[in-house]
């Protein structure tokens, strides 16, 4: 079996997290991601030596939201109902402090090649 590498960069895949919890997460090498880095620090490079580093997580958080993580599972409210995903709710729970390691996980599994190719290869023996 082959894996083409270039479709592991761009196509999600679905990872567990936590105990009940799956995320929908794309390869950090995705074209969309590497745009949104480009195109919202391109646009403030005369502003970046003064930007403080929090300003500059905040902007990277925005693009993590909208182009790393994808979709989730198991997210619920007090009542036991999910809770769709979107943009707005990446960017919410990315920056509470109670859950950024859900932010660090989506980082780190984004740009972990060998979690891709493993996950690739699982799907491919429909484990």
């Amino acid at each position: 079996m082959q894996i083409h590498k270039s479709r592991a960069s761009i196509e999600p895949k679905w990872f567990p997290f936590m105990e009940d919890w799956e995320l929908l997460i794309a390869s950090s090498s995705c074209p969309s991601f590497k745009k949104a880095c480009r195109d919202v620090f391109k646009s403030r490079r005369t502003q970046l030596t003064q930007m403080s580093d929090e300003e500059k997580e905040a902007l990277i958080v925005k693009a993590s939201a909208a182009h790393l993580l994808k979709d989730w599972r198991g997210a619920e409210d007090p009542d036991g109902e999910p809770i769709p995903y979107t943009v707005e709710r990446g960017v919410e729970i990315f920056r509470d402090p109670e859950y950024h390691h859900v932010y660090e996980f989506v980082l780190s599994t984004a740009g972990d090649w060998q979690q891709y190719l493993k996950a690739l290869e699982e799907e491919a023996a429909g484990n």
